[in-house]
């Protein structure tokens, strides 16, 4: 006999090490089950592990999932896709950026032929740029 507590079930993911910065606990995911292709459901992470998997250079990501229903059980597959921390930015290519000594600018169409100055700023290591 086997006992067990599926009230809330576990969902766990292998992310790359690359993106672990992406992923926040408390955030909320979205899950697709193979079970039940035309449903999403909500899930929240609840755990990021300590340690990267050297084999694969991922990281487990847990996230649990209401099971009021009792319609999930262990070992279904599936996928999370996490949203919550998504912004849109501006990308611009690196080289439409015009560098001086003070700052970084591109121009702006503010209409036809019309242009203007904007000094921007580089996020990260992907070289998003924004407006200041």
């Amino acid at each position: 006999m086997t006992i067990a507590d599926l009230s809330t079930v576990f969902m766990a993911a292998d992310i790359p090490e690359s993106q672990i910065r992406l992923v926040s606990k408390g955030e909320r995911v979205k899950i697709f089950l193979s079970a039940y292709p035309d449903e999403v459901f909500a899930g929240t992470v609840a755990r990021i592990a300590d340690v990267v998997d050297p084999q694969t250079r991922t990281i487990k990501v847990r996230a649990a999932m209401s099971n009021a229903q009792g319609r999930f059980r262990p070992d279904m597959f599936g996928e999370i896709r996490h949203e919550e921390t998504f912004r849109q930015v501006p990308v611009l290519p690196s080289s439409s950026v015009i560098q001086n000594d003070k700052q970084s600018i591109v121009y702006r169409e503010k209409s036809t032929g019309v242009y203007e100055p904007v000094a921007v700023t580089f996020a990260s290591k992907q070289e998003i740029v924004r407006p200041s």
